[in-house]
């Protein structure tokens, strides 16, 4: 798994007056810096044998990296897996750090609607509900491989 921490950019603000007004550069909300490179080719990496694992055992497999970040809460990346017996989301992040923290906010989530969560380092697998044994044991399989 990957273990990077990623730092928050800072929110600076100037103002100008020319004229009688006042113009302010912040930003609308701090959002982190994207990863180096080799992080988010790591991250592609680790995403790309997940899939593969995932199709070969006959899964639905959707998603991939997400960059620039869509929230603070958003991962880096998520593979939806679908297949007859039930449903899954993997959440990959570059950072433990930041799975470890938001793992609460899965649970919540998951427990309001009868699901589970497993975390393993910088990946969160969250199955909607209550998953056969073979769609389980086949995602986590793969997403923590």
């Amino acid at each position: 798994m990957l273990a990077l921490a990623v730092g928050v950019a800072g929110c600076g603000s100037s103002s100008t007056s020319s004229t009688s007004s006042t113009r302010s550069t912040a930003p609308s909300a701090a959002r982190p810096p994207a990863p180096p490179a080799a992080v988010t080719r790591a991250l592609i990496r680790e995403i790309d044998t997940a899939r593969t694992c995932l199709t070969k055992k006959h899964l639905r497999v959707t998603g991939g990296p997400v960059f620039p970040e869509q929230s603070p809460t958003s991962p880096d990346g998520e593979l939806i897996v679908g297949g007859a017996k039930g449903a899954a989301f993997v959440a990959y992040y570059t950072d433990v750090s930041r799975a470890e923290k938001l793992e609460p906010e899965v649970q919540q989530s998951a427990a309001r609607d009868g699901g589970q969560v497993e975390r393993h380092g910088a990946a969160t697998v969250l199955f909607i509900h209550h998953p056969a044994n073979k769609l389980r044991d086949d995602v986590l399989g793969c997403a923590f491989s």
